[in-house]
């Protein structure tokens, strides 16, 4: 906090004697910032430190694993939003021959829950499609290992087939209409997120629950750039095949209708 706090007295005294402009050190160079952009990254830090906040005080108590996986403790984006999980999958809770498409798996956090919790019948399986890029934006294969080791300390590696690749690519692959619940939580970025959707759109059963993370994710940046613009598209053009069971930092949907041709 005392290293963040020295760099914004530096920038706000270097803007001050530029005329609202600084220069500042990114990756060993040197960046020319205006003050717009600044406000922009100012708002885009505080953003972040209030959602922080926010999710640690909806955190649920104790540790919400039955086994002790590996994860990186700075990035838990998952067990914050249990209750609404736990309200719209209860039903399904241990039901046979349960499908489910997890598309951004990262770590591993919402697979193991959903395995430990939701796919707890033997016949349930999983299918999990990453592309394993750490937050630097490159791919990463201690990533990977991590989550196929705690896939395999799960003892759920022979129900779970993991896709590497590019989502709006590989959905293309997998089997229409297969699928119980369907969890997306990939690219942010709004043009990806709607293909996304649509793509789940027809792997998804009728009466099948579908989940899109981070719907109020960064609401100060351009619409194109978080899932929210992506997500009311798809709600706005499907509305009469799908039923909104939660909206709030997550949106859960159930599939009500068959699709037409």
């Amino acid at each position: 906090m005392r290293k963040i706090l020295g760099i914004l007295a530096v920038a706000i005294v270097s803007a001050a004697i530029t005329g609202g402009s600084i220069w500042y050190i990114y990756e060993d160079k040197y960046v020319f910032s205006t003050s717009y952009e600044i406000k922009l990254w100012w708002e885009n830090w505080t953003d972040q430190f209030e959602e922080r906040i926010v999710l640690a005080e909806q955190q649920p108590k104790g540790n919400p694993y039955k086994k002790p996986y590996v994860f990186n403790d700075d990035n838990d984006w998952f067990t914050h939003k249990l209750p609404s999980w736990q309200v719209a999958l209860q039903d399904l809770v241990g039901k046979p021959g349960l499908n489910y498409l997890e598309v951004g798996v990262y770590e591993g956090r919402s697979v193991l829950w959903m395995l430990e919790n939701v796919l707890t019948d033997p016949t349930s399986t999983v299918t999990g499609i990453d592309i394993f890029y750490e937050m630097d934006g490159r791919y990463s294969e201690s990533l990977k290992q991590r989550y196929l080791s705690n896939i395999e300390l799960a003892g759920a590696a022979d129900r779970t087939m993991t896709v590497v690749g590019w989502s709006q690519e590989k959905l293309r692959e997998l089997p229409l209409y297969n699928y119980d619940i369907v969890y997306v939580d990939a690219s942010h970025r709004a043009p990806q997120v709607l293909e996304d959707l649509i793509l789940v759109h027809r792997l998804l059963k009728v009466g099948g629950i579908l989940i899109l993370d981070d719907y109020r994710h960064w609401m100060h940046r351009p619409p194109m750039t978080r899932p929210k613009a992506a997500a009311d598209t798809f709600m706005e053009f499907y509305a009469n095949q799908y039923e909104i069971l939660h909206i709030d930092y997550q949106v859960i949907l159930r599939k009500l209708e068959p699709d037409s041709i």
